[in-house]
């Protein structure tokens, strides 16, 4: 098998959950390679861009680094001047595409889809967004792919409610969650906290500052609390978005900006709860991880979160503040809930991994190659 990967989304600034779930299905699909394997990743853009790309140093991978502007080469993809696979060196026999991305290729292709958030709601995009995803033609690009993998039955049903697409044919392969986040606590952890202003329990709020991740209903659920004398700051951790305003000038609202990977296990398991009201995911995988971290997690009911979390967690109406605000106090008052929640959480959480994840994509990727 002589496989084409497209990681030029992995010189993005800040890596986001597609990213992350790139990065481990291959490095977790390194080790399951057989001698004759060949994987040949691709990644472009300006060369002060590469650095901020992950190396992969295994014998049977291959880096292709170009040294070309993304948009030029997106416009080049778009016109269908030149196929994607004319940028490489070598032959390869098909593509994976971990990502929506822009590209046109003669050769069989699989696609991992993460979610329909910009089909079904549009009004959490910016306009470049909405274009890139149109100028893709992501609609034509699923109903092309040799092999569709989703990332959860939501994503899955949703394919097949937006485009026909039968879901038996569809390959499941949901993400699973690194060993470093777990309940044991680590001697560096006080520090890694303190580095971010934070020194006593805390409710967390991991996210990109984006209208879909619904931080305002979170905040404001935080704000009611603090009314009627709760002072548990709330934690807002995650790279700048869009159209979403600063909170650092409230009281108990703490803003660390983009949080570096090593501190991230340490800033789960000293929250007193996750909250993720966002309104749509198709995965959400700073849920899972929360509940490895042994930390309680208040999410939406809606898009992939009951079946991630099913029992083990409390769900709640996203547009509702009240509801987020109820949710937060019951958990916050009663620590026997609260712990039972914890601990069945862990023990979900292990039914999620990489390992997993990497084995179902390879097994896929070969059946495309055959």
């Amino acid at each position: 098998m002589r496989l084409g990967i497209d990681i030029r989304h992995l010189a993005e600034k800040y890596p986001a959950g597609v990213s992350h779930y790139t990065i481990e299905t291959i490095r977790h699909i390194l080790p399951l390679l057989q001698n004759d394997d060949k994987l040949v990743l691709f990644s472009s853009g300006r060369i002060s861009l590469k650095p901020r790309i992950p190396q992969f140093r295994h014998k049977n991978v291959e880096h292709v680094h170009l040294a070309k502007p993304n948009k030029l080469i997106k416009f080049e993809q778009i016109l269908r001047y030149r196929t994607l696979e004319s940028y490489l060196p070598t032959n390869i026999d098909a593509w994976w595409f971990p990502n929506n991305a822009i590209f046109h290729t003669r050769l069989r292709f699989a696609l991992t889809v993460h979610d329909l958030s910009t089909r079904f709601f549009p009004i959490f995009y910016e306009r470049k967004e909405l274009l890139s995803t149109r100028l893709g033609a992501f609609d034509k690009r699923m109903k092309d792919a040799a092999e569709l993998l989703a990332v959860s039955e939501r994503t899955a049903k949703d394919v097949t409610l937006h485009t026909g697409i039968p879901a038996s044919t569809i390959t499941l392969t949901p993400l699973g969650v690194a060993p470093r986040f777990s309940p044991r606590e680590e001697a560096s952890d006080r520090s890694r906290l303190r580095k971010y202003g934070i020194k006593s329990s805390y409710y967390l709020l991991l996210s990109t500052r984006q209208p879909r991740k619904n931080i305002e209903s979170a905040v404001e659920a935080v704000l009611a609390l603090q009314s009627q004398g709760d002072d548990t700051p709330l934690v807002i951790a995650g790279a700048k978005g869009w159209k979403t305003a600063p909170q650092q000038c409230r009281p108990h609202i703490i803003e660390t900006g983009y949080l570096q990977e090593d501190d991230l296990p340490a800033l789960y398991r000293h929250a007193k709860v996750l909250l993720f009201p966002s309104f749509y995911e198709g995965f959400g995988l700073p849920a899972l991880e929360a509940m490895a971290s042994g930390t309680p997690v208040i999410a939406s009911f809606t898009g992939a979160f009951p079946e991630l979390i099913q029992e083990n967690g409390v769900l709640v109406d996203p547009f509702n503040v009240r509801d987020i605000q109820i949710a937060l106090h019951i958990l916050s008052e009663d620590t026997e809930l609260a712990g039972s929640l914890a601990k069945k959480g862990i023990e979900r959480a292990k039914s999620f991994t990489w390992q997993a994840t990497a084995e179902k994509t390879l097994d896929t990727l070969r059946r495309m190659v055959k």
